[in-house]
């Protein structure tokens, strides 16, 4: 999957995202508060919805994406309705659209009810998705597996992950990238960190390696897992050189943690993925950056959607990959470095030394 553009407002709040375009790499710059994670989220709640239900989702939005070459445009609009005199609120989706290409309709739905292909379906929930409802048809399956293949990058937790699902059903996905999704929601890095342990030995020893190079004290990465309580408890170990014993998960600093969550992700991830990371920078030390960003760059099949305002990994990730975000009010608009005059003609650290001089920069809101 590759998107193309996304654009989304939140009906409660009245925050909205202008149309924004991506590339396979993009970096959203700016100060803190214009709305860099909120992107990110949008785009997560969408992705959900698509799986789950609409909940307590009130916005409307528009995804463009590129998947198995074809082009595709969701659109919809959900309002949590209120019906006097309960006093509470439920979903209720007054518009969605599946587009194939630029012009065919597969699926429509409004006030006058439900068409795929043509043909008038019976009325169906207000509170689930189209792509859910029918999520058996051969086209929509494809456009789920696209979906699916949006992933949130997860840091290890500081105590050993407890989850229900069984550990049969973890080991039956094989080698399960971060974007393979569990009842709407993504497994988790460590999930996937003991899928491959246990079943890829070749390819945890290719993360172990890379997790060597940049904490060379480190000699040996395991995770385990075990029932306990009905959940399935998974936890690392981590051995140094000359060690009598491992480091136990709780132990493990939270840049090594960090560092392991991008690695998994990484070396893990299925082709054609999408990769979202939110302050990426959080738990790094500038021993982890220069190789994690390295490392990144490494996957020119994935796309990915990477949020920071840190200095170093601005300066050392292509400028023409940095999207400024800026905000007016309670709408934000992200700008291309390719649109922005003051960064062209420049070296790579004369364009960053401008763009933290912008006036939009600094000020976050413009």
């Amino acid at each position: 999957m590759f998107i193309k553009s996304f654009e989304y407002e939140d009906l409660r709040t009245g925050w909205k995202l202008e149309r924004t375009e991506f590339d396979a790499f993009n970096l959203l710059v700016g100060n803190s508060g214009v709305g860099k994670t909120k992107i990110l989220r949008a785009l997560t709640e969408i992705t959900r919805f698509a799986f789950t239900s609409a909940e307590t989702l009130s916005a409307s939005w528009r995804l463009e994406f590129h998947h198995a070459d074809q082009d595709y445009t969701w659109s919809g609009r959900i309002e949590q309705v209120e019906p006097k005199p309960h006093g509470f609120t439920f979903p209720r989706i007054v518009h969605e659209e599946i587009v194939v290409g630029f012009s065919t309709i597969l699926f429509e739905r409004g006030e006058a009810g439900s068409i795929f292909k043509g043909s008038l379906l019976p009325h169906i929930s207000d509170d689930l998705s189209g792509l859910r409802l029918l999520s058996r048809e051969r086209d929509i399956q494809s456009i789920l597996h696209a979906l699916d293949g949006i992933a949130v990058s997860s840091s290890i937790p500081s105590e050993p992950l407890r989850t229900r699902r069984p550990l049969q059903q973890l080991g039956l996905n094989g080698l399960a990238g971060p974007a393979v999704h569990h009842q709407g929601e993504p497994l988790h890095s460590i999930e996937v960190g003991w899928v491959v342990y246990k079943y890829r030995p070749a390819v945890w020893a290719d993360i172990e390696n890379a997790f060597a190079s940049i904490f060379p004290g480190v000699e040996k990465l395991e995770v385990h897992a075990r029932s306990e309580d009905e959940e399935t408890v998974i936890e690392l170990r981590l051995w140094e050189r000359s060690a009598k014993a491992p480091i136990v998960h709780e132990s493990i600093s939270s840049g090594m943690r960090r560092t392991l969550g991008h690695l998994i992700e990484i070396f893990t991830a299925p082709q054609q993925s999408v990769i979202l990371i939110d302050e990426f920078e959080n738990s790094l030390g500038s021993n982890c950056m220069p190789e994690v960003v390295r490392l990144l760059h490494s996957r020119p099949d994935l796309q990915f959607i990477v949020t920071s305002h840190h200095p170093y990994v601005i300066n050392n990730i292509p400028k023409d990959t940095w999207k400024l975000v800026q905000r007016r009010g309670s709408t934000v608009r992200v700008t291309s470095a390719r649109d922005i005059p003051a960064l062209q003609d420049a070296s790579h650290h004369q364009a960053y030394l401008r763009l933290a001089n912008l006036p939009e920069f600094e000020e976050g809101i413009a």
